[in-house]
């Protein structure tokens, strides 16, 4: 603004608001504005540079990696195979992992257990979401939706 010869008035009518708007973001009283994207084109500056991550009024700071999303939680009812086609799968898996011994036995073992192992898991995840403070579960409900 002040390289432009600008006041809050006058930068306040290039981007059609008031000059208490521009005032509460220079002041720091507001973070987010949807107007910082119209005020940066009225000043020739790049958003980057107005929201202090780069130096340089014309470049953009380097895209920042965005956080992996969190995983979503849907519970289904599923109907599982026989331990027998369970078994069939496993020996699969296990020889396009490379496991050569006891691949029978090992099949076997996990047809066997995973059942339990699903049920179990679908009991700690309800149980976590029962056992959440009112703030936890909007926090989550946030997340998943």
């Amino acid at each position: 603004m002040d390289k432009l010869g600008w006041d809050q008035s006058r930068l306040a009518r290039e981007v059609d608001c008031t000059q208490g708007a521009i005032w509460q973001i220079l002041d720091g009283r507001v973070r987010r504005s949807r107007l910082l994207p119209d005020i940066a084109d009225a000043l020739g500056v790049s958003l980057d540079y107005l929201k202090g991550r780069t130096d340089d009024p014309a470049q953009s700071a380097a895209p920042r990696a965005k956080a992996e999303p969190p995983p979503k939680t849907i519970l289904l009812g599923v109907a599982l195979p026989s331990e027998r086609l369970l078994r069939g799968m496993f020996e699969g898996l296990l020889q396009i992992a490379g496991v050569t011994d006891d691949v029978d036995e090992r099949a076997a073992t996990l047809a066997r257990l995973l059942p339990g192992a699903l049920e179990q898991a679908a009991i700690r995840s309800a149980d976590s979401r029962r056992h959440r403070t009112p703030g936890q579960r909007q926090t989550a409900a946030r997340s998943h939706s």
